[in-house]
């Protein structure tokens, strides 16, 4: 009974010890992985896109000088600085969703919203050929004079 209980010990620690053992250092494991791209969903905003919306043919810089030369300064304000504003560009290209992230001076803050809102239609972004809402962050700056 012992011999066979010693034996059978035996072969289980070999066979334990067999199956711990290391792969080779230069053996190679493939691993498959299928990625599945989902349709992009128009409603939800996205900060990068494949093709960004674009104010009247241009950039981010278009908008931001035509931001520039629409601001009237208030006149009672006597603050300069910059604000930063947050906000969307759906898929009609109207500006929407607008956030104040940074302001200075509530009579400032009012004029660069008011300013935002009234900008013309932009061409919207696209994320896999499928129109889609940008959100898009500028800075305003206001200087005395």
């Amino acid at each position: 009974m012992k011999n066979i209980l010693i034996s059978s010990t035996f072969i289980f620690l070999s066979v334990t010890i067999y199956a711990q053992e290391k792969e080779p250092e230069n053996s190679v494991s493939i691993i498959e992985v299928a990625v599945q791209e989902e349709a992009p969903n128009p409603d939800e905003g996205y900060f990068i896109v494949e093709e960004n919306a674009m104010f009247q043919g241009g950039d981010i810089y278009s908008f931001v000088n035509w931001v520039n030369q629409n601001l009237k300064y208030p006149v009672d304000a006597d603050v300069s600085g910059r604000i930063f504003l947050e906000f969307s560009v759906d898929t009609l290209g109207t500006v929407a969703d607008i956030k104040l992230l940074r302001g200075i001076d509530p009579k400032l803050d009012e004029e660069a919203i008011r300013v935002v809102k009234s900008s013309p239609k932009w061409t919207p972004a696209k994320q896999n050929g499928v129109k889609v809402k940008q959100k898009i962050t500028i800075p305003v700056s206001f200087t005395l004079q």
